[in-house]
């Protein structure tokens, strides 16, 4: 059989090749050359012959003969619709047969007759005589008795249906290669699919649902399997791609711009994905996974995301391999496990083998990438002064609260020009020039409501009969405020602040009392200082009993309170506060872009601070903790190391498969992109810096000579980082590790995404315009509707003025009794058929 195709084929080429050609119409310059269906019949054999070579079984050559007529009708319809312009809209299958039969006309040169109809009129046979691709084929009846040799016009009947939303099945009952008198294929309707977006494929307007469609339906988009991977893996790494170029010492910012031109520069990750606005899913999860970082640690958001996209993208990878995504997770959450403990063990410093230079290094890494980079000396003694006079003992621990620090932004001045002030700083004044701007041992008062004269609740009226009645009215409302004050005093308050505003009369009372008052603090502002100084921030002075009262357990207390004019503004400063130690800091900039960067690298330095100083560990920096995993976890999964580690877990009971070792390889890879988007950004030669730190890296874990090994990024060497002070705190390493591998198993164990479309509102005042008369209708009124209803309204129009006008006219002229009725009607007739006249050519005009 195979020698005879291909002798056949050899031959009809080359008797037949001067005939096609001669047959095909002149081509014009740059225009797609096409197969003519002839050449197509000829060559089909040899594409047979092909495939009985690649394959044993006779049902997988059908099955891509079916896939490759599909692929053929799904790109035939187009030509179909363009060589038949004047195919319209069927009205049910007994059309769509005649267009099938016509297709294989023009296509194939057969002749089909439609016949053997169903009783519910879903099934129809195609007979036909001929069929031009078994024309001088022979098919031995033993060696390939289940070949169906024409399968490929099968497929591309399923394939052009398809385009036009019917999903039908197609087989050959009877084939004359088969002994058969004449060739028949079954087609059968399956069902008719949802979406009907194309004009001339709408093949017909209803159709009853067949047996075999699914009873379970979903109402909106669907996509499953690995289109959902794929799609969440391009979204996670389009996202990662916006922050990739901002990592490193030397990384770049961004500039958002956001609906209302508000601009934001920054290279701070948690920013940046703040301002994003996202609609992706999965997306959206690298968004919350970087505010979780932000949350949690302070810094390495950025780096966190950059990872997770990569072990996703390697993840994916042996996806496409055939491993099952249980096994990726399993693997990837034994190398989280692994690495996790290895840097514990092997990687983590202890701070106070390094003292307070320890602390200064880690402040200067956090700030590395900032602006405020080129003054890190200046700032990280600022800071590690600040974080240091806030600690407090809680129990056997020694806590860093970070929002003890205040800080605070003032317009001028240099970066130098910012200063650390030893209390709570105030970004407000006195309430009265005439208050004392200074108080020793205060009592302080924390009001969250104002001292204004009392107002009645919304909803709350008084019906007056006598206008006299309101005086006593509008003096209780006084008064109530009054006896506010008058409690607080009485409690021993000499400071007090709210939230709210404050009556005149209350501050007469204040200031006669030598009181300081402050008012219109923010809320935050005003829990810390309660903390600090130990006071009660109460919202009500209305306890469990009717009246009123303020008791003098409630009062915060601090050493000093003091007014002072710092940097061209007026603070209020709460110096050494009874229950914990505070601490502020004033930063300057020239303009509101830098103090807000500044504030941002503020902040990611207290909290690296602030873990550092809590868990007493640091790992080193620049890409020496992620370089040392890397290499640990390969020979964890591919060498002698492997089998030590599994003989351990196996004698604890925890055993791990080939395949989840193949995830520990992948994670290994995944954590090399940190130090290769160091490098890159650093405009180095990237590979020859990565190749340098794996060998040091490697060598260290042969003959243990250099751990610290890690990339100077402003010159392009590797170093030891731990001697250069490159100095990142153990938590936030393991947090990026955890939050990253969590991440991706969170987006790899997706494999069916559906947005639910929204339910439309059954309530008729909301109901869509009907179809016809709305602007997005398929039909209108027509052109002689529109000239009748703009007669109508133009003649009513004229008849109205010529009342008026016409009416004022005759009036004026003496006209009385019918001589006015006779000119008011001839003025409204005129008037009337004269609008009438011009809003009907409009409306015309507009058809």
């Amino acid at each position: 059989l195979k020698n005879f195709l291909c002798c056949l084929t050899l031959i009809r080429l080359q008797c037949a090749e001067f005939t096609i050609m001669s047959k095909l119409p002149a081509r014009s310059a740059g225009e797609p050359r096409k197969i003519n269906s002839e050449l197509f019949s000829m060559t089909y054999g040899a594409l047979v012959l092909q495939l009985l070579d690649d394959f044993d079984r006779d049902e997988d050559v059908n099955m891509h003969l079916d896939k490759i007529g599909y692929n053929i009708g799904l790109r035939i319809i187009d030509d179909f619709f363009s060589k038949n312009p004047n195919v319209g809209k069927c009205g049910d299958l007994k059309e769509v047969s005649e267009m099938v039969a016509r297709g294989l006309k023009i296509y194939l040169g057969i002749t089909a007759t439609v016949s053997n109809w169903s009783p519910g009129m879903d099934e129809f046979s195609l007979l036909f005589e001929t069929n031009p691709l078994a024309e001088f084929v022979e098919l031995p009846s033993e060696d390939h008795k289940n070949l169906q040799y024409s399968q490929a016009i099968c497929g591309a009947l399923r394939g052009a249906l398809e385009m036009v939303q019917l999903e039908v099945s197609a087989t050959f009952l009877q084939d004359q290669l088969r002994s058969g008198n004449t060739n028949e294929i079954r087609v059968k309707l399956i069902r008719k699919l949802e979406e009907q977006n194309f004009s001339k494929s709408e093949i017909f307007s209803t159709m009853p649902i067949s047996d075999n469609q699914s009873l379970l339906s979903v109402r909106g988009k669907r996509i499953t399997g690995e289109a959902v991977r794929s799609h969440n893996v391009t979204a996670v790494k389009a996202v990662a791609n916006i922050l990739r170029s901002s990592l490193g010492p030397i990384g770049l910012d961004k500039i958002i711009v956001d609906d209302v031109g508000d601009l934001t520069i920054t290279n701070d990750g948690a920013t940046i994905l703040k301002l994003l606005e996202v609609k992706h899913p999965a997306a959206k999860v690298m968004i919350e996974l970087a505010q979780l970082q932000d949350k949690e640690v302070g810094d390495g958001t950025t780096s966190v995301v950059i990872l997770a996209a990569e072990i996703l993208n390697y993840a994916d990878q042996l996806v496409k391999q055939r491993i099952h995504p249980t096994s990726i997770i399993s693997g990837l959450r034994v190398a989280c496990r692994e690495a996790v403990k290895y840097m514990r063990d092997h990687l983590s410093i202890n701070v106070d083998d390094l003292g307070r230079d320890c602390l200064l290094c880690v402040a200067k890494t956090a700030m590395s990438s900032k602006f405020i980079s080129v003054e890190s000396d200046f700032f990280a003694n600022m800071l590690v002064d600040a974080i240091e006079k806030v600690k407090f003992q809680e129990g056997s621990s020694t806590k860093y609260p970070v929002n003890a620090v205040n800080v605070l932004k003032a317009l001028g001045g240099r970066c130098l020009d910012s200063i650390l002030i030893n209390g709570y700083a105030l970004n407000c004044t006195v309430a009265s020039q005439s208050m004392p701007k200074q108080l020793m041992q205060a009592k302080i008062a924390c009001l969250d409501f104002s001292l204004n004269a009392e107002r009645l609740k919304m909803g709350i009226t008084f019906e007056l009969n006598d206008p006299r009645a309101i005086d006593p009215i509008i003096k209780e409302e006084k008064d109530i405020a009054r006896r506010r004050a008058e409690k607080i005093l009485k409690a021993g308050a000499n400071v007090v602040l709210l939230t709210g505003g404050m009556a005149d009369f209350v501050i007469e009372m204040f200031v006669s009392a030598g009181v300081m008052a402050v008012r219109r603090c923010k809320k935050m502002d005003l829990k810390r200082i309660a903390k600090a100084t130990g006071a009660t921030l109460i919202t009500s002075m209305t306890g469990l009993e009717t009246e009123e009262s303020f008791d003098a357990s409630l009062l915060g207390h601090a050493e000093e309170v003091v007014q002072e004019r710092i940097c061209d503004d007026e603070l209020i400063l709460i110096k050494g506060p009874k229950a914990r130690t505070s601490s502020s800091i004033i930063l300057r900039g020239a303009n509101d872009f830098v103090l807000d960067e500044m504030e941002r690298s503020v902040h990611d330095a207290l909290c690296a601070l602030k873990r550092v100083m809590e868990s007493g560990k640091v790992v080193v920096g620049g890409g020496t903790v992620e370089a040392a995993i890397s290499v640990y976890l390969e020979n964890f999964a591919n060498s002698l190391v492997r089998i030590i580690q599994y003989v351990t877990l196996f004698f604890w009971g925890l055993t791990i498969s080939s395949r989840e070792l193949l995830a520990v390889a992948e994670f290994a890879s995944a954590l090399m992109v940190i130090p290769r988007t160091l490098a890159v950004n650093s405009g180095e030669d990237c590979s020859d810096l990565i190749a340098k730190l794996r060998a040091y890296h490697n060598g260290y874990y042969m003959n243990r000579s250099d751990e610290t090994a890690g990339l100077d990024v402003r010159n392009g060497e590797v170093i030891d980082n731990k001697v250069a002070g490159v100095l990142e705190p153990l938590e936030s390493k393991v947090k990026i590790l955890k939050f990253a591998t969590e991440a991706a198993i969170t987006i790899l164990r997706i494999d069916d995404m559906i947005k639910v479309d929204p339910e439309e509102r059954k309530d008729r005042r909301f109901q869509r315009v009907p179809t016809g008369y709305g602007p997005h209708g398929a039909k209108g009124p027509n052109c002689f509707d529109q000239i009748k209803v703009g007669l109508v309204m133009g003649g009513a129009v004229g008849a109205a003025v010529g009342v008026i006008f016409g009416g004022v006219s005759a009036l004026s002229m003496g006209l009385r009794g019918r001589e006015l009725l006779r000119q008011l009607g001839k003025v409204m007739a005129t008037s009337s058929g004269s609008f009438g006249l011009f809003m009907a050519v409009g409306s015309a005009l507009r058809c």
